[in-house]
C-alpha cells in the first residue's frame, strides 16, 4: 500500500435556517456518536456533550466522515455509524475514510471500493488507488494510473505515473517527464507538467514544490504566492498555514501575502473562525484578526469541528469547546 490509504488517526498516535430546525437538529445530535475517545487503551465515542454513547471496545477509533467512521479490531478496519452500529465488519487490512460516498479497501494487498452500506462497488482488483473525488477515483493497473467511475469504468486510460484526487475540476497527475502537471475531467492537460510536487486544489489555489520549496498557484497554473516555503497545509476559507524549516510559523492568502505568528511554535488551520498556535508548548487558539481567544494549558490542539475541538497533553486526549472548556478528558 503506498498511497491513498489513511490510517486510523488516534489508533496510530494518534447553520443556516430557522429556530427550529436548529433545535431539532441539536436534539438529534444527542446521544449520537461525534468523536472518539479513549479509555483504558480501548476506542470508543462520545456524543458533543461529552457522554460516552459507544463503550470502548475498538483497539483504534477514527474521526466521523459523511455520517461513518473507521474503528479498528483484531488488527482489522471496519466501520460503524453514529448509533454505534457496525455497518462493514472488520475485515479490511486498510482503508480509506469516505469520501463522495465511497471508501477505499485493502484486503490481500488487492485495493477496490466500497459504498456507505459496505458492498464491494468497485471489486478489488488494483495494485493502488486514491480516494473518491467528485465521481472519479485515480486507479493503478499495469504501472499506469488512470481514473474511474463508480461503477469501476474507466474514464481516463492508465497513462500517468502517479495521480490524485479530482478537486475543483482538476487532479494532479505525474507525466512521464517525472513532472507534476492536472487534468480535468476530460483527461485534457490544463496545466502543464512543471512541478515536482503538486497537491489538490482547495478555494482556487494548490498547493505546488519547484524543486527546491512549496507555494500556491491557481488554476492558470501560475505561483500566487511564490515557493518558498519547506511545508504548507492547504487553503481553507482563504488561508492556508506555511512553515520555514519549522521555525517560522504562519498563514498565506490567496492573494500571495503571507506573515508568520511571532513566538509560534506550530500553528493549525482555521476551522469555524479559529486557529491553535502553540508557544512556549502550551497551545492557544486565535481568531481570524490574530487575536488570542484563549490559552490553554495542553500541549497541542487540533482543528475546530462541530464546535469541538482536540487537546493532547502527556500523550492523552480530550476535548474542548469554542470557550476553551473541557468536554472530555482521558484520564
Amino acid at each position: 500500500m503506498k498511497k491513498g490509504i489513511i490510517a486510523l488517526v488516534l489508533a496510530s498516535i494518534v447553520m443556516v435556517g430557522g429556530m427550529s430546525s436548529c433545535a431539532n437538529k441539536k436534539k438529534e445530535e444527542k446521544g449520537k456518536a461525534a468523536v472518539p475517545i479513549r479509555v483504558d487503551g480501548k476506542y470508543g465515542y462520545m456524543d458533543k456533550e461529552g457522554k460516552v454513547v459507544v463503550d470502548p471496545q475498538f483497539d483504534g477509533a477514527d474521526d466521523f466522515s459523511e455520517d461513518l467512521a473507521i474503528i479498528l479490531k483484531d488488527g482489522m478496519m471496519g466501520v460503524i455509524d453514529r448509533d454505534g452500529k457496525i455497518v462493514v465488519e472488520p475485515k479490511y487490512e486498510k482503508m480509506s475514510k469516505f469520501n463522495d460516498g465511497m471508501a477505499l479497501v485493502v484486503k490481500d494487498g488487492k485495493q477496490g471500493f466500497i459504498d456507505k452500506t459496505g458492498k464491494e462497488v468497485v471489486a478489488l482488483q488494483f495494485e493502488d488507488a486514491y480516494p473518491f473525488g467528485e465521481g472519479l477515483a485515480a486507479v493503478c493497473k499495469d504501472g499506469k494510473f488512470g481514473f474511474i467511475d463508480k461503477s469501476g469504468n474507466f474514464v481516463i486510460e492508465p497513462k500517468y505515473m502517479f495521480a490524485g484526487v479530482f478537486s475543483e475540476g482538476y487532479a494532479p497527475v505525474m507525466m512521464d517527464n517525472e513532472m507534476w502537471g492536472y487534468i480535468d475531467k476530460n483527461g485534457d492537460t490544463v496545466i502543464e507538467a512543471k512541478f515536482a510536487m503538486a497537491r489538490k486544489f482547495k478555494d482556487d489555489r494548490a498547493a505546488a514544490h519547484d524543486g527546491q520549496r512549496w507555494g500556491f498557484i491557481s488554476k492558470k497554473g501560475d505561483f500566487v504566492t511564490e515557493p518558498y516555503f519547506t511545508k504548507v497545509g492547504d487553503f481553507s476559507g482563504g488561508v492556508a498555514w506555511v512553515t520555514l524549516y519549522g521555525e517560522k510559523w504562519g498563514y498565506s492568502l490567496k492573494a500571495g501575502k503571507y506573515w508568520y505568528v511571532t513566538g509560534a511554535e506550530y500553528v493549525g488551520n482555521y476551522s469555524e473562525g479559529l486557529a491553535a498556535v502553540v508557544k512556549n508548548g502550551k497551545c492557544e487558539y486565535m481568531n481570524r484578526k490574530g487575536e488570542i481567544k484563549f490559552k490553554t494549558d495542553y500541549e497541542l490542539g487540533e482543528d475546530y469541528k462541530d464546535g469541538l475541538a482536540r487537546v493532547w497533553r502527556d500523550k492523552k486526549f480530550g476535548y474542548i469547546n469554542k470557550d476553551g472548556k473541557i468536554v472530555w478528558m482521558e484520564k
